[in-house]
């Protein structure tokens, strides 16, 4: 019984309404030419007229919170096009009071939910706000992209990417994952958000799930070399050793200066027993750190058991031992004794070292 009583108070106010009048219709269709070339206080003025024939339906309808029957969403068109362009020639207080009775007769309208959006960010809820704007311009709202740049939302994206790279340094992986995914909901095409959340997934052992985080980083921008860098870590990681080369040439060419870039192709290439490329990027390396004694001490190994080159790896056991590695010493004692680098270079081999 309540469901008819509710129905039928429902028809038997939508059939009080007003119906769509001649003169309705021409001052919203003035409105709209004007709002169209965007004279937006002339269309104010169409507007006003429009909504002085319809006005009390509209109050009726907020005083009974009845959402408005689909055949009469046409009065709410004057309503939330004076809205827009209320926000357009800032006349806020005009904007808030239409936005309000647009938003209780039709939660659905993207025009009122943008600009419920824009009330949310100068609330202070930024990236809420941001977010909220960014969804309805992909739902075609007319304002919100003059809102979103407005509000310079793309900046609050950035924001929030900046604090996924933080938390990516620290190792906070679950932080890092949830400000990527809110930093893209506000700027869904940005190459540099696609890389940090990759980066998050691939910390939290998501493999797959990073790789086309990735993937879509680098489709979106070519110029990314930390993307590069991710990437190659996880085709190390999953043994597709000739795209991780791929990837960290990519990524050192954009980067030539990039230490951790020619550690990494050393490990890809020591993997691949790709010894020349090895003793290269290691040498690279110890350019950039020259203080660094188990760099020395990892070309030394290399050319002494791999490239037998006992003259040049003796050069570097003595480097590595005169900064502090331990391990090196005993080799660097003993570099004129040719013999000795021999047997010990086999007995390294057999034991595994």
């Amino acid at each position: 019984m309540k469901k008819i009583y509710f129905l039928s108070a429902i028809i038997a106010l939508t059939s009080s309404l007003t119906a769509q009048t001649a003169d309705f219709k021409k001052a919203v269709d003035n409105g709209n030419q004007k709002y169209k070339a965007k004279s937006y206080k002339l269309a104010m003025v169409d507007y006003d007229a429009a909504l002085k024939i319809v006005s009390a339906d509209i109050d009726k309808l907020i005083a009974e919170k009845t959402p408005i029957p689909a055949d009469k969403k046409y009065m709410l068109e004057p309503l939330e096009k004076r809205a827009n362009c209320a926000y357009f020639t800032s006349n806020i207080a005009v904007m808030k009071s239409d936005i309000d009775k647009v938003y209780i007769l039709d939660s659905s309208n993207a025009n009122a939910k943008a600009l419920k959006a824009y009330e949310l960010y100068k609330a202070g809820k930024k990236s809420e706000g941001c977010i909220a704007m960014q969804a309805q311009v992909k739902n075609g709202s007319d304002v919100a992209p003059r809102a979103f740049t407005d509000c310079f939302c793309s900046n609050e994206g950035i924001l929030l990417a900046k604090e996924a790279t933080t938390a990516n340094n620290m190792k906070k992986y679950d932080d890092a994952l949830t400000k990527a995914d809110a930093a893209l909901k506000i700027i869904p095409d940005s190459a540099y958000v696609h890389s940090e959340r990759g980066k998050a997934l691939f910390g939290k052992g998501q493999d797959r799930a990073a790789l086309k985080a990735l993937d879509k980083a680098i489709s979106l921008s070519q110029k990314n070399y930390k993307a590069y860098y991710s990437r190659a870590q996880i085709y190390m990681k999953l043994n597709k050793l000739d795209s991780a080369m791929i990837d960290m040439n990519s990524c050192l060419k954009l980067n030539p200066t990039l230490y951790e870039g020619y550690l990494m192709r050393a490990d890809i290439a020591e993997q691949s027993e790709a010894w020349a490329d090895v003793i290269f990027n290691l040498k690279n390396c110890i350019k950039m750190k020259p203080d660094d004694g188990k760099l020395y001490y990892r070309v030394a190994v290399i050319l002494h058991e791999k490239n037998d080159d006992l003259h040049e790896a003796c050069d570097y056991y003595r480097s590595a031992s005169a900064k502090g590695v331990e391990e090196a010493k005993e080799m660097a004692m003993n570099c004129d004794n040719l013999k000795y680098m021999k047997t010990h270079g086999q007995n390294a081999k057999k034991d595994g070292k």
